[in-house]
């Protein structure tokens, strides 16, 4: 069961939580692998928010289109794709890690695919209905190799305002895991450079 205590637990020999009072949004039903990755997103967007400093006025500590919010949930995320985390503390055998590391990175290729679906339905969405139902079929079957009907736009896959920071906050996110581990190794969220760089970005 995904519980916040379980997921801070994951981070308590370190100090990348320290003396924060986080505010996740509530966690996703234990179903699967993408589970994990969900609600430690959200533990991630959380953690970027309980460090906006509170010595200035709101507008001005928090991003309304939320760019650093998505960058840091995408960058939890991808902490089980980590094999050090996974071994760690999701009891991930050696032996089967690179499968898990193949299947959760197949899921996280679809959500960045997806995002990126979602941006690019903008122009259409803004342009006229008829035009985002026809944008929506093809562009599913390109994108996503999906057939869905034109009736099925704005039910599936809906858009919102910050739908272009979310794609980017994941290509952001990739970046920064990678240069967090050549900086800091596999270890970089318990390592105390590295969560020090963290949270004075």
């Amino acid at each position: 069961r995904l519980t916040p205590q379980r997921l801070m637990d994951y981070f308590r020999d370190g100090d990348l939580l320290r003396s924060l009072s986080l505010e996740a949004a509530p966690l996703p039903a234990s179903i699967g692998a993408a589970s994990f990755s969900r609600a430690l997103g959200r533990l991630g967007a959380a953690w970027y928010e309980a460090l906006a400093p509170e010595d200035q006025p709101f507008v001005v500590a928090h991003d309304p289109y939320g760019l650093g919010r998505h960058q840091a949930a995408a960058l939890f995320s991808l902490l089980p794709l980590n094999a050090r985390f996974a071994r760690r503390h999701l009891d991930i055998a050696a032996r089967a890690n690179a499968d898990v590391e193949r299947r959760l990175g197949q899921i996280w290729l679809l959500d960045l695919a997806v995002a990126g679906f979602r941006v690019r339905l903008r122009q259409a969405a803004l342009t006229s209905e008829r035009a985002f139902r026809e944008a929506f079929s093809e562009l599913a079957h390109d994108d996503l190799g999906l057939a869905l009907p034109e009736t099925a736009a704005g039910a599936l896959f809906p858009l919102g305002v910050e739908d272009e920071q979310a794609l980017l906050g994941r290509l952001l996110a990739l970046a920064r895991a990678e240069a967090l581990v050549e900086a800091h190794d596999e270890d970089w969220f318990r390592n105390p450079r590295a969560i020090d760089q963290l949270r004075a970005e």
